[in-house]
């Protein structure tokens, strides 16, 4: 969608898609710093007047976004309060969101942060179902594709997931939560609050 340090041209409000915000260290390495769904909207950093990128920005998972040209966006928001209010809960939403993750991904275990990102992107585009691949999944969680293809498989042996090329199944919910870190109710509960 975008480099870091681009000029942020657009703001996109995913509705059935989903987009990674990632860093890229100097050695190439991609880690999610945030999950973008329908939850949110991706050109934050215009909200504090800042006008480029602080992220690359990686469509997720294919699907619908609503677009708007980031000076359109600018206008609108002063003229609408109620908007801006909601969005600044979004922007608190988000850092609380983007630093339970760097706390998951250095203490809980591989299953655990897997299950976790798993609901998570399931609740951000509202279905169980979802085109991946293990590669991609890799990268976000900052572990090594062998790491995930373990996972995925110990995942679907026990009929919490399905997994065939490219395409993700969450079978069974409740008992995803139960293999999931305490993570993602954390990241559940700052929905309920700051996005309702």
């Amino acid at each position: 969608m975008f480099e870091q340090g681009d000029s942020i041209d657009r703001v996109y409000f995913p509705v059935t898609g989903m987009a990674s915000l990632v860093i890229v260290l100097q050695d190439g390495t991609t880690i999610e710093a945030l999950t973008v769904g329908r939850e949110g909207f991706i050109g934050l950093p215009l909200l504090n007047q800042v006008k480029t990128a602080r992220y690359k920005g990686i469509c997720q998972i294919e699907g619908k976004f609503l677009v708007l040209d980031a000076d359109a966006f600018l206008s609108v928001i002063d003229d609408l309060p109620d908007l801006l209010r909601r969005l600044l809960r979004y922007a608190q939403y988000s850092s609380e969101v983007a630093s339970q993750s760097a706390a998951c991904n250095s203490v809980h275990s591989v299953e655990q942060r897997c299950a976790r990102w798993l609901l998570v992107t399931s609740d951000a585009i509202g279905t169980r179902t979802f085109n991946l691949t293990q590669e991609f999944l890799s990268q976000m969680l900052a572990v090594r594709r062998p790491g995930v293809t373990v996972t995925m498989a110990a995942l679907a042996k026990r009929d919490l997931i399905s997994y065939k090329y490219r395409n993700v199944t969450l079978l069974d919910v409740r008992a995803l939560e139960k293999v999931s870190c305490e993570c993602y109710a954390t990241i559940r509960g700052k929905a309920r609050e700051l996005l309702a």
